[in-house]
């Protein structure tokens, strides 16, 4: 797994991310850049290649959905405590880890999103996450892990196509659990969308 981050991040900040997240990704590669902006905020970008992602978490992600469907509990708010339950269930570890990790983040003020490296590894593919609930954050996850293969190669068609994107991909989630790819294309430089 790659981690970009930028210089608000903390020496301590990057152990504790090595430590969380070292055991599910293994080896943790750090890359250091500076945003253009005049808001000095942490950011945390993790990318990883979609066989990554899903070698580590989709059977969590599978697990987690699908115990969400059967306690009826797609109500994220008003089943936190049904939902709290399927969290901490062994077969979703991964996606618990992930969730606690990010929940943090947000809490702690810092931008987190996560992603993959396409087009490239700096202009990637992200969905940027704001929520501090981890019922969502885990809903979010799940989500984006059981379609990451049609993410990829929509993606992939995206850089294809004659409206190529001229640097990252932006990702957000549906209320129904689909999601929108978001960019400006290098041609036009016109906003493009596309729904899936």
């Amino acid at each position: 797994m790659k981690i970009i981050v930028n210089s608000e991040v903390r020496q301590n900040t990057l152990d504790e991310i090595q430590c969380e997240l070292g055991p599910l990704f293994g080896q943790i590669d750090f890359l250091s850049v500076e945003f253009k902006s005049h808001v000095a905020e942490s950011a945390i970008e993790l990318v990883t290649p979609a066989i990554e992602w899903l070698a580590v978490c989709n059977d969590a992600a599978n697990v987690f959905l699908s115990k969400l469907v059967a306690e009826a509990a797609t109500d994220l708010y008003g089943n936190k405590s049904k939902i709290a339950l399927i969290l901490w269930d062994t077969a979703v570890e991964p996606i618990q880890i992930l969730t606690s990790f990010i929940v943090k983040a947000v809490k702690n003020k810092t931008k987190i999103s996560i992603g993959l490296p396409i087009p490239d590894e700096q202009f990637g593919t992200t969905l940027t996450i704001v929520n501090e609930s981890e019922e969502f954050v885990a809903w979010v996850l799940s989500s984006y892990i059981l379609q990451l293969d049609v993410i990829e190669r929509v993606v992939n068609e995206i850089i294809r196509s004659n409206t190529p994107p001229a640097g990252l991909i932006q990702l957000s989630i549906r209320p129904d659990g689909g999601f929108v790819l978001k960019w400006m294309d290098r041609n036009q430089q016109e906003i493009h969308e596309v729904r899936i």
